[in-house]
């Protein structure tokens, strides 16, 4: 089974956006964080972990397990990220996870 190309083409797209719109090095840490937990791998925490990556990890532990990142840890990460940068967060983790669905789906043996 294959995507259409035109699918494929809009999620480039999508997949781009993401990127221009949040950090990229916190972009990163959140993505393997996800992978993580879509894949119930352990997770070795970054050195050294400050303030800010624990909300950030916790924000996607969040996602990974609730589906919403919880108004006490929101509150918490906008001194770091703006509103805007917290809904591609929400945007990044649910775009890895339907990825991995997709791939799980069409690469089967």
């Amino acid at each position: 089974m294959t995507v259409p190309r035109r699918l494929l083409r809009r999620w480039h797209h999508f997949d781009a956006a993401i990127r221009r719109a949040f950090p990229t090095e916190d972009l990163n840490l959140a993505l393997r964080r996800t992978a993580a937990n879509l894949e119930a791998t352990p997770w070795p925490d970054p050195e050294p972990p400050n303030a800010r990556t624990r909300l950030l990890l916790e924000a996607v532990d969040q996602l990974c397990t609730t589906r919403m990142i919880t108004p006490t840890t929101w509150d918490a990460l906008l001194p770091h990220y703006t509103p805007e940068q917290l809904t591609t967060l929400c945007l990044a983790v649910g775009d890895r996870a339907t990825t991995a669905m997709l791939t799980r789906t069409t690469t089967f043996p």
